[in-house]
């Protein structure tokens, strides 16, 4: 199924292959309908035509490398990272392992790192899915330029999912003096500045401060157990569930 195209005017790195060429957009096609039978846990789910989109513009359209390439991060073939526990898969199957335990470890961090800046958006009720949700779910693509997604990809292979945390920490505390006395409207106008390249530092000052960010295992590692055992709860019922339909459909 052919993913949606993309209705936005900034120009953030997964909107880009959209407006490069048309045969890009049949090429983007083969490649998830390769993937989504190819990983059936994952199948098709938002999200992954940006990591996708991303990934062709950066091979130059190579249909079969970057399937491959993709099969090769839901294989969960990253350098060694305690925080990695499910891979890529985790971020888009089902209950989004992942992205729960990511979410998790960023707001211990960020608690610790920046602990007013987080009581400012709990005040001001600004939640996590309005910013770092949509930044660790699709891997940064929706929310910045092409340019700065290619160095946080290049940080996060290096670095793993810890890699992914420390990028936010950093983002979120050099841009903290544009937050100060904001409501959620004025905090949401300086997050989708981003995708414009607005409000944000250089891109290698970013990578610098991720650098300093301290990022342990600890962080979700009480979590962990209890997410897993959730997502195999779910999958139990569903196995169940399925069971059961297709004797009904017998009889």
């Amino acid at each position: 199924r052919r993913p949606p195209r993309s209705t936005r005017k900034e120009s953030s790195a997964a909107s880009d292959v959209y407006k490069r060429q048309v045969h890009g957009i049949q090429k983007l096609e083969n490649v998830l309908i390769a993937v989504s039978q190819y990983c059936p846990e994952i199948g098709y789910c938002q999200g992954v035509n940006y990591v996708v989109c991303f990934m062709l513009l950066v091979s130059n359209l190579q249909e079969e490398e970057v399937f491959w390439s993709f099969v090769a991060l839901v294989s969960n073939r990253l350098v060694h990272d305690p925080i990695n526990v499910c891979g890529i898969e985790g971020l888009y199957s089902e209950r989004f392992p992942q992205l729960e335990l990511l979410l998790l470890g960023f707001n211990a961090a960020f608690e610790e790192a920046e602990m007013e800046l987080k009581e400012q958006f709990v005040k001001i009720e600004y939640p996590d899915i309005i910013w770092v949700h949509k930044w660790i779910f699709v891997l940064f693509l929706l929310s910045f330029q092409f340019c700065y997604c290619v160095r946080f990809w290049d940080y996060m292979i290096a670095h793993g999912f810890s890699g992914v945390i420390k990028l936010s920490l950093a983002i979120v505390s050099l841009t903290k003096d544009k937050y100060e006395g904001k409501t959620f409207t004025g905090c949401n106008e300086v997050m989708s500045s981003f995708r414009e390249g607005k409000n944000l530092p250089d891109v290698e000052e970013i990578i610098r401060v991720a650098e300093r960010m301290r990022v342990t295992s600890d962080m979700v590692r009480k979590e962990e157990s209890e997410v897993l055992e959730s997502v195999a709860d779910e999958a139990a019922v569903q196995k169940t569930y399925k069971f059961k339909a297709a004797r009904f459909l017998l009889e």
